[in-house]
């Protein structure tokens, strides 16, 4: 069976959190994520092992700002290659043949003209050098993620069917509650984000993050299910985010996490796993769930 067609017929369980676990693990801040990642093998695949230990059944390359774009900040810019290559190769390892790899994408921090000073190329180009990187690292599909504007989505999608047509290609949003429902940061709906990716041939629909509560994800599904036939991925954080002495904290338990993710399923998602603050145990409890489905 394909990897498009496991999206399509089965139900799976993503992984949790990458960042929570780095910065317990000894990150500090004000580093540049993924060359930390990067120069503690060990440490970054003790944390895929995690999660493929908890029931995942991915593994998410630390590659969420890896593109040059984003490395641009930390004047890493021409180690974008060898960044992400080296990421996914940490990744891959970790799965061994037990686990899909996923090829991370996140948002550049740019915009693209007229909006910002970046062009529609130059981005374009940004994703596909980072793609091919994480491809030859051993990634099998790709996971744009915690998407707010569909042009930059967009172009990540062209990006990877450019590096490989027949490329595996997951894209979540990250939507907040508005007063005319759940919007991008952009405005952009649900609805908005199909009609413009569906066409481009995704495999898979989603969202991630945002300021959302486990118990608003089911209003979320609805908002994919009524206008698409694609499967559903949802990575909620555990809970809303809390500020506690100077830091942001996720204070919903597995448990609630497991609860939820009952209700998830029943409302149409097929593929679940965990954003900002999800811990192993958090997977742990989504893998029990699917498991008796």
């Amino acid at each position: 069976m394909s990897l498009k067609e496991q999206f399509k017929t089965g139900k799976m369980v993503f992984d949790g959190a990458m960042g929570t676990q780095l910065t317990e693990s000894g990150m500090g801040s004000g580093v540049c994520p993924e060359e930390w990642a990067v120069g503690n093998p060990d440490v970054l695949k003790r944390v895929h092992d995690r999660y493929l230990e908890a029931g995942a059944h991915t593994v998410t390359t630390s590659s969420f700002g890896g593109s040059r774009l984003k490395l641009r900040q930390y004047g890493l810019e021409d180690s974008a290659s060898k960044i992400n290559c080296q990421l996914a190769t940490i990744a891959a390892d970790a799965a061994g043949s037990h686990a899909l790899v996923l090829g991370d994408i996140g948002p550049t921090g740019q915009f693209v003209e007229p909006l910002g000073d970046v062009t529609e190329d130059e981005m374009r180009e940004a994703f596909s050098e980072q793609i091919t990187a994480l491809v030859e690292g051993g990634a099998q599909a790709v996971l744009i993620e915690t998407m707010m504007d569909l042009t930059e989505a967009g172009l990540a999608v062209e990006a990877a069917y450019g590096v490989d047509p027949q490329m595996p290609v997951i894209v979540t949003l990250t939507l907040n509650r508005s007063p005319d429902g759940f919007r991008t940061m952009m405005g952009m709906s649900p609805q908005q984000a199909l009609e413009k990716l569906s066409p481009m041939g995704i495999d898979v629909i989603g969202a991630n993050c945002g300021s959302v509560d486990l118990d608003d994800i089911v209003e979320v599904i609805d908002a994919f299910t009524q206008h698409t036939l694609l499967p559903v991925l949802v990575q909620p954080n555990a809970g809303l985010p809390e500020l506690l002495d100077g830091e942001t904290v996720f204070n919903r338990t597995a448990d609630e996490f497991g609860e939820a993710v009952k209700r998830y399923t029943s409302a149409g998602a097929s593929l679940i796993g965990g954003c900002c603050g999800t811990m192993p145990e958090h997977i742990a409890a989504a893998a029990a769930v699917l498991a008796k489905l």
